[in-house]
């Protein structure tokens, strides 16, 4: 149980720790293109070694009381070490996932998942009900998807959901660093 509000607070001071980075820092950390290829080709391999671990324990919390439709925590250790963390969270009109990914206590990757339904699931036609809209069909749900990669607390490059490079001196990029979860 302790383990559970302490993956929670570790969540939280990573973010914090990361939105505190002044624009001097991110001017700082410049990178080549080598330089940038070398990191996210690392950090590939790392998400490859840990999503294809058999030995890491896996802690599960409910999320209910985080949005509207309630969600779910599972955390991945590898031993003392915090791996992976799914966190789902469920709305009325879609979902999000959030993937994050440790190594040596530093986050490493993010993915993100998000899926809009064309209609709630909730929502069941009935006469005359049906002028309000379509019925739910998971077929036409959309997904969109974003990966993050990270290397020493700072967001090093963007791939967005039409699957493209977000140009690092854009601002959309600028102001995201750190923020990637508020998105």
């Amino acid at each position: 149980m302790i383990k559970r509000y302490a993956v929670l607070l570790l969540i939280a001071m990573l973010f914090a720790s990361a939105t505190a980075q002044t624009n001097s820092e991110k001017a700082s950390f410049d990178l080549t293109s080598a330089q940038e290829n070398e990191i996210v080709n690392n950090i590939k391999k790392k998400f490859q070694e840990i999503n294809n671990s058999k030995n890491l324990s896996i802690v599960e919390k409910d999320l209910s009381d985080y949005s509207a439709e309630g969600g779910h925590l599972t955390v991945f250790y590898d031993g003392s070490q915090l791996r992976k963390i799914i966190a789902t969270y469920y709305g009325e009109t879609g979902k999000v996932i959030f993937e994050y990914y440790f190594w040596a206590d530093s986050l490493i990757f993010i993915f993100r998942q998000l899926h809009k339904y064309n209609s709630s699931p909730f929502y069941e036609p009935s006469g005359d009900s049906i002028a309000l809209g379509e019925p739910y069909d998971h077929s036409k749900t959309k997904i969109t998807e974003d990966r993050f990669y990270f290397h020493k607390n700072r967001l090093v490059r963007w791939i967005d959901e039409a699957r493209n490079r977000v140009d690092p001196r854009s601002d959309v990029f600028i102001k995201s660093k750190g923020n990637v979860w508020e998105m």
